[in-house]
């Protein structure tokens, strides 16, 4: 599958994403073509694109595709499961979770965890279904930085 990137390596999905266009998103997507688990010169991948801005329907259909690139670590190191958790999508992030590709282990500077995310967004359901992968990194100490 061949799909156009500018000089940043965006998709016209992830444009779709950024520029808050889920018709145009589930419609590019819909093609078969969207290339659903490229990511540009950033790291992000259109799944981190949708999560971001909370495109549930996005997301989902992102994730149905097989094609989501679940594990894609971003440059700082967010993750999409970190994405949905932090915008409080509980449905994209247990879709992420079944997976299996969900990166539930990985952690910011080797500190922030899904875990952690899904516990400051309230999401109980997120954070069980984390934990229940055995890759959940309970023990992590996370900081926050005071003034």
């Amino acid at each position: 599958m061949s799909s156009f990137v500018d000089y940043n390596g965006n998709t016209a999905l992830m444009y779709a994403c950024d520029k808050k266009l889920s018709e145009v998103a589930l419609a590019i997507i819909a093609t078969g073509e969207s290339n659903c688990g490229h990511a540009n010169v950033g790291k992000m991948t259109p799944l981190m694109f949708a999560c971001q801005y909370k495109f549930v329907d996005v997301a989902l259909a992102i994730i149905a595709t097989g094609e989501g690139n679940c594990s894609q670590v971003v440059g700082h190191g967010t993750t999409a499961l970190m994405y949905a958790c932090e915008a409080e999508l509980a449905d994209v992030a247990l879709a992420i979770i079944a997976t299996g590709d969900g990166n539930c282990k990985h952690a910011i500077d080797g500190v922030r965890t899904a875990l952690i995310y899904a516990c400051q967004s309230k999401l109980t359901e997120v954070a069980l279904a984390i934990i229940a992968t055995g890759e959940g990194n309970c023990s992590y100490v996370f900081y926050e930085k005071t003034a």
